[in-house]
């Protein structure tokens, strides 16, 4: 896997809790877009435009990933739980802030999310609706190398299907 491990970002001020955008984000310019076209039927405060913040577990699955994806050349997802905890070992940075962050699907209804550092620091998991666009929850992406097919020979998830 390819992780990003740099410092999560804070929210803005204590009063809003919107998320702040990552410093130098490689995908600014897709953030705004899908901003601007997804964020109209929201109700609240917005988010600076380059946030990675205020999108659904859904949205993301359905638009954001795919675009981002499309730029980086590779499949992005949001990083996993198990991923995020045993990095944040290394990486406490990671866990720094009070925002959150979208982790997994755990089922047709709900995600996993962690990182709030006022509920505890990355690993302090727990859930909530794919349907919410949380102003203070972004996401941080992760790609996992090798081959797509798990029943490939090659592949190291090889073991499990045998």
């Amino acid at each position: 896997m390819i992780c990003e491990v740099r410092p999560k970002p804070d929210v803005v001020d204590t009063l809003r809790w919107v998320e702040s955008p990552y410093v130098g984000d490689p995908f600014e310019s897709e953030l705004r877009e899908l901003h601007r076209q997804l964020d109209a039927a929201k109700p609240g405060q917005p988010v600076p435009p380059s946030s990675r913040a205020a999108f659904s577990y859904r949205e993301l699955q359905e638009h954001v990933l795919p675009r981002l994806s499309e730029k980086a050349g590779i499949r992005l997802q949001c990083m996993p739980a198990i991923h995020a905890c045993i990095l944040a070992n290394d990486h406490p940075e990671m866990s720094d802030g009070r925002s959150t962050e979208w982790r997994e699907e755990i089922s047709a209804s709900h995600a996993i999310i962690s990182g709030r550092s006022d509920r505890g620091p990355i690993h302090h998991l727990y859930f909530d609706s794919k349907d919410d666009p949380y102003i203070n929850r972004g996401f941080r992406l992760c790609t996992i190398l090798g081959p797509a097919d798990p029943t490939s020979a090659s592949s190291p998830n090889a073991y499990r299907n045998s």
